[in-house]
Formats: structure tokens, C-alpha cells, sequence
């Protein structure tokens, strides 16, 4: 089998475990190197559009379950782990924000916490602290 032939079929096989729009992002790649490398004429996949990704919306905590939860922290977390859940939870802050307070951010005489920083991923240049959007925008 030619090794093109060989590479479109493992993808293929490789394509039933995705999901459908990432299948229809990689048949577009696979179509495009076939026309980069002369093999068809024109990619069929070309003006097939993606599907919009739909997001479900979250559900918030019951009361009973946010007590129950807390109630476990308390008996079986450490307190590390104790801490960082329930500061999530009455936070509402991202994970990014979270992991990247630093001593500076807390203010223990009024029992604040100034959240002005995330660690991002960034492609290319990994894990990476950036300023909070708002703050760059000032």
C-alpha cells in the first residue's frame, strides 16, 4: 500500500474515536495535503462549514450538597486542599486565578483577596502569568 494510501487509512480508523466536528476538522487537513500534494484537484471539504459547539450550562451547587461538601472537606481534606476548594466555591474564582495568588494578593486586615493575575497556557510558550484582562485595559 503507497505510504499516502497507508496514512489516510490509519487516520481514518483513527477518525472513528473523535468526536464529529474534530472529524470534519481533520478530513479538511487530510483533503488539503491530497491537494498540496497534487493528489486531487480540489478539496471537497473545503466550504463544508464546522458546526457550532454547543456548551451546556452549568448547575449551580444545591445548598444541601454545598454543606455536605463542606462538611467533608472538613472531616477528610487536608488543609490545603480544604482551603483552595472552599476559596473556588465562595469565589467564584477561575483555577488559573487561584493558583496564582501570591502572598501580596491577601489582605488579612480587612479579609480580602485581590485576584489581578492567572496562569494561562499559552501555545508555544506554556504555562505563563498574565495580568487580568481588565486590569490590561486600564
Amino acid at each position: 500500500m503507497p505510504p499516502v494510501k497507508l496514512l489516510i487509512s490509519r487516520m481514518i480508523y483513527s477518525l472513528l474515536i473523535l468526536s464529529g466536528r474534530m472529524c470534519r476538522f481533520v478530513l479538511h487537513v487530510i483533503m488539503s495535503v491530497a491537494l498540496d500534494w497534487e493528489i486531487i484537484e480540489n478539496n471537497p471539504c473545503k466550504d463544508i462549514p464546522l458546526p457550532k459547539l454547543k456548551y451546556k450550562e452549568g448547575k449551580a451547587y444545591s445548598q444541601n450538597q454545598i454543606v455536605t461538601l463542606f462538611d467533608r472537606l472538613r472531616k477528610k481534606a487536608s488543609p490545603e486542599r480544604r482551603l483552595l476548594v472552599e476559596l473556588a466555591i465562595v469565589s467564584a474564582a477561575r483555577q488559573g486565578e487561584l493558583v496564582a495568588l501570591e502572598e501580596k494578593h491577601l489582605n488579612p486586615s480587612n479579609n480580602t483577596i485581590l485576584i489581578e493575575q492567572a496562569l494561562v497556557n499559552v501555545k508555544g510558550d506554556g504555562i505563563v502569568l498574565k495580568e487580568k484582562k481588565e486590569k490590561e485595559k486600564e
